[in-house]
């Protein structure tokens, strides 16, 4: 995340409180990944690349543009998947009967650091469609098609060059093969 290493091109935003640094957030990162079991460097890096590129290097938990409320976390899940995440946590699902199901007060419980960093490591096992496709399993590669897969449960377009931008700096800062590197002989 090219840009994480401070907040100082937010601080006039009426969204400046939303970022955070790398520093900050590594340990949020960290027990996320622990928590949703993603253990391997290729699903490490393809949940980071994700965030990265979602939240504008961790310079965003709420959606600015187009501007959709409830659309959130640094992973900008769309308002149902809010929802499903705050119901996947035991501690925080009795909060959900203050919200009245306005979509802006559902996200706003999972803005916490604490679960606002474990989002996409929630997403990538637990949403249906990417348990279907096996994308937690097939990130283990670290492959190109691996990720490709990641996007389509995601939703979006696989062969967005600023995505793939995020997966090849992951790849690299993890020591992961990247797209132009040459096929290992064995």
């Amino acid at each position: 995340m090219p840009t994480s290493g401070d907040c100082s091109s937010t601080a006039t935003s009426p969204y400046a409180s939303d970022c955070r640094t790398a520093n900050q957030s590594a340990p949020f990162f960290i027990a996320a990944m622990q928590r949703y079991n993603l253990i391997h460097p290729g699903q490490i890096a393809a949940v980071l690349a994700l965030t990265g590129f979602e939240s504008v290097d961790l310079k965003y938990k709420h959606n600015v543009y187009p501007g959709r409320p409830g659309q959130g976390t640094s992973a900008m899940l769309m308002p149902p998947n809010v929802l499903a995440y705050v119901e996947s946590i035991p501690q925080l699902a009795g909060d959900l009967e203050t919200t009245g199901g306005d979509p802006v007060k559902i996200l706003e419980i999972v803005t916490e650091d604490e679960w606002n960093f474990g989002a996409a490591a929630w997403y990538v096992t637990n949403n249906e469609g990417c348990k279907k496709l096996g994308v937690a399993e097939a990130l283990i590669s670290a492959s190109d098609v691996a990720w490709a897969t990641y996007m389509q449960c995601v939703g979006v377009d696989q062969n967005d060059q600023d995505r793939l931008a995020y997966w090849e700096r992951a790849k690299g800062a993890f020591g992961l093969p990247l797209a132009t590197d040459p096929p290992k002989m064995k």
